[in-house]
């Protein structure tokens, strides 16, 4: 499910993978605008990641492919960043149990 939050910002929630407890392992979606969009900032935020830990955190890089560029795949993105969300996963009375999204 995709969000618009702001001009080019957007909030992405994803599907749990088939046959597993709730994990998110990857992603893959596709962005389409027009020519006149040229050299505009886009902020796409994932808001339902289970782990609490990514390699995110440690440089790892989204792969884009452009149509423009013949679908070449390439590392991309800048400012990505990998914490704690505010969305809650699991409520529990006692707030050190309660778990949050990533």
């Amino acid at each position: 499910m995709v969000i618009k939050t702001n001009d080019n910002e957007y909030d992405l929630y994803m599907r749990v993978d088939t046959k597993t407890r709730g994990h998110h392992q990857w992603f893959y979606f596709t962005v389409s605008y027009p020519s006149t969009f040229n050299k505009k900032t886009v902020s796409f935020t994932v808001r339902n990641f289970t782990k609490d830990s990514s390699l995110y955190n440690y440089g790892m890089r989204i792969a884009i492919a452009k149509k423009s560029e013949d679908y070449v795949w390439q590392k991309a993105g800048d400012e990505i960043l990998y914490k704690r969300s505010n969305l809650v996963r699991r409520y529990d009375p006692d707030p050190a149990k309660v778990q949050y999204y990533y």
